[in-house]
């Protein structure tokens, strides 16, 4: 009779079913945080460090549980980390994919089966990184103008008389336009083929008239 009893509990044991009704979040670092309700011993609610890895730029969420167990009733949702792209997602049943405040969503249902949910993402640069860099690298560049301007107004003489008619021209054009000039804003200016100005440009300098300094991509001319 002991063996019987034996038996039947062990066949019971054997067909035992659990259910889950989970929510992972994940942050920008990795960490998941489980929380919901579930009978089934790993998935309790804390947070881990071993449900997520990394190659490169992709992220690798692995929730799968072995040993044969089988959910009679299986929800979950998986939040991922915000500004989150998914690449893959592989699982059991249905699933669906949502945006909700700015964070990609896998939600899926399942039943009779076991826990196996596999997501591959990656974590796109916000855009307003790139604006706030634009706008720290156009304010360097203005304050840069700035200061060459105020130095090309402290820096303004009388009309030499050493040099020829056209380096008088090219000379008195950027003195006269009160703030840094290039060689082409020049150019458009007096109507001369760019090689003259260059030519004529590098004997102003070597004169001491002109001085031409880089800002960014760009040579800048301005009074010495």
């Amino acid at each position: 009779m002991r063996h019987l009893l034996l038996i039947a509990l062990l066949a019971n044991l054997a067909c035992a079913q659990y259910y889950a009704d989970m929510s992972f979040e994940i942050s920008d670092d990795g960490l998941t945080r489980l929380s919901g309700e579930s009978n089934h011993p790993g998935l309790k609610t804390c947070i881990r460090d071993d449900l997520t890895s990394k190659s490169g730029p992709y992220w690798i969420f692995n929730m799968s549980l072995g040993g044969g167990d089988i959910f009679s009733d299986l929800v979950y949702e998986v939040i991922l980390p915000e500004n989150a792209q998914i690449n893959y997602v592989k699982t059991r049943g249905i699933f669906g994919i949502r945006a909700e405040s700015g964070r990609m969503i896998v939600s899926g249902v399942s039943s009779e089966s076991d826990m196996s949910v596999v997501v591959q993402y990656s974590i796109a640069r916000p855009q307003v990184e790139y604006g706030i860099h634009a706008l720290a690298l156009g304010a360097l560049l203005a304050a840069a103008l700035a200061c060459l301007g105020l130095r090309m107004r402290a820096g303004k003489r009388e009309k030499p008389r050493d040099l020829t008619e056209r380096q008088n021209r090219i000379l008195e054009f950027i003195e006269g336009a009160g703030k840094p000039v290039t060689q082409t804003m020049v150019c458009e200016a007096l109507g001369l083929a760019k090689s003259s100005v260059s030519r004529n440009v590098e004997t102003l300098v070597g004169k001491g008239y002109l001085k031409k300094e880089n800002v960014g991509m760009n040579s800048y001319l301005y009074p010495r």
